[in-house]
């Protein structure tokens, strides 16, 4: 009987055992980007290639040719080494660097000749500003110390920002430095870049690093007030703020809803916002057609508008709309007023017209230019031959009192024969000088 029970209570203890072996395994797989307060992973054992105090690297990370898992770790006694994006890891035995300058990956060290460098103690591989290849290493004035455990500095990261920190730590900044910590949770300090996971990023007490909390940034709350973060949660915007004070956070981007933050983020993809004015934040719709606003082009990936229209600017927003010949309104929303040709910025006007009239949240109008009395075309010839562009608008030049002429680098007499450029810019009978030095300029 005593034997039956012992056995089920070994049998017992193996189950229990497994059982936390495989919820810590999952808990140490998690790989939260720096920045965020995720879940505290497992500890984990010390990982191949590691150092002592580094968890051992999990998830779809560390292997050759993938990002360094969190804490700049590799598996196998790989070595974290910059890449094209970031820094991934090198496998054991590989070059470290392309070129071979760092020499072999051994064991989290590059070697070469003989001397290792990247691990902690060591030096670092390429020198003063060089980078570290160990697990929990950074470059610091020459040589390699810990980094990414809790209250460590932050690893470095090389645009990875995911590996600055051990499983469970974000990247902190503070005045000192970044470090890594305990971050993005409720009542926690805001990771890096105001991130939150629970919250949103706020300065509850001036001179005080900012926290995530619960009572303001989230929809139908008071925007938040940050130094890092944007005030409302993601998806939301800041609606209703007088002198970048006060305001409430409302969902955005989608169908009906107000536009979020401006330019081609304020919608969703073939979504546009209508109706923006300057305290009115409008409202994302349909786009494309014409009188219709502009579709968000989701990074060129989106049309603006339907084949045949541009996009134009205007009092309440951007709006599809036939432009760019005579006549048109200019088609681009940028400030320039160019022709050229093409449908945005400075050339909004089709080859041989140019934009007059544009303005804050008007158009303007394609008009001829180049030609005496035409307002000027863009580019260095702006105005036909024996014209000079004065005040946007082309007029006679090289005549007896007219201003001189474009010089075009001496291949254009600045006067007419007979006449002379005086030091005022000026066409007249009096001694020969050289031309003035705005000559050559559409001034």
């Amino acid at each position: 009987m005593h034997a039956s029970k012992l056995s089920r209570l070994l049998s017992f203890l193996t189950v229990l055992t497994l059982g936390g072996a495989l919820l810590a395994a999952c808990q140490s797989s998690t790989t939260p980007k720096a920045g965020t307060g995720g879940a505290s992973g497992g500890g984990g054992s010390t990982g191949t290639g590691g150092t002592a105090g580094t968890p051992g690297p999990t998830g779809p990370c560390g292997n050759p040719g993938e990002e360094c898992c969190p804490g700049s770790t590799c598996k196998s006694g790989g070595c974290c080494v910059p890449g094209l994006d970031g820094k991934i890891c090198a496998a054991a035995g590989a070059m470290c660097v392309m070129d071979g300058s760092a020499g072999v990956c051994t064991g989290g060290s590059c070697a070469q000749a003989g001397l290792p460098c990247g691990a902690v103690g060591q030096p670092c591989c390429g020198g003063e500003d060089g980078f570290c290849s160990g697990a929990g290493a950074r470059c610091n004035a020459g040589t390699c110390v810990a980094c990414g455990g809790d209250k460590q500095q932050c690893c470095e990261s090389g645009g990875t920002a995911s590996i600055r920190c051990n499983s469970g730590l974000g990247c902190i900044g503070t005045a000192t430095g970044d470090y890594c910590g305990k971050c993005g949770g409720l009542d926690q300090n805001c990771c890096r870049g105001g991130e939150c996971t629970t919250g949103t990023c706020s300065t509850l007490r001036p001179g005080f690093p900012d926290k995530c909390t619960n009572t303001c940034g989230a929809a139908g709350q008071a925007c938040c007030t940050s130094q890092e973060g944007s005030g409302c949660q993601d998806g939301n915007a800041c609606i209703g703020q007088v002198m970048g004070a006060g305001g409430t956070c409302m969902a955005c981007g989608k169908s009906g809803q107000v536009c979020c933050g401006g330019g081609g983020g304020a919608c969703e993809p073939n979504l546009g916002c209508a109706g923006r004015v300057m305290d009115t934040p409008g409202t994302c719709g349909i786009c494309g057609g014409a009188g219709q606003a502009c579709c968000a082009t989701n990074g060129g990936t989106v049309m603006a508008c339907q084949t045949g229209m541009g996009c134009v600017i205007g009092p309440t927003g951007n709006t599809c709309a036939t432009c760019g010949g005579a006549g048109q309104p200019c088609c681009g929303t940028g400030g320039g007023g160019g022709g050229g040709g093409g449908g945005g910025g400075a050339n909004s006007c089709t080859m041989g017209l140019a934009c007059m009239g544009r303005g804050m949240g008007i158009p303007g109008m394609c008009a001829p230019c180049g030609a005496t009395g035409q307002i000027c075309c863009s580019g260095q010839a702006s105005c036909a031959a024996g014209n000079r562009c004065t005040m946007g608008m082309c007029q006679l030049c090289g005549g007896m009192a007219q201003r001189c002429c474009q010089t075009m680098n001496g291949t254009v007499p600045a006067c007419t024969t007979g006449l002379t450029c005086d030091p005022m810019g000026m066409c007249g009978a009096g001694v020969v000088t050289p031309p003035p030095a705005d000559a050559g300029t559409n001034g």
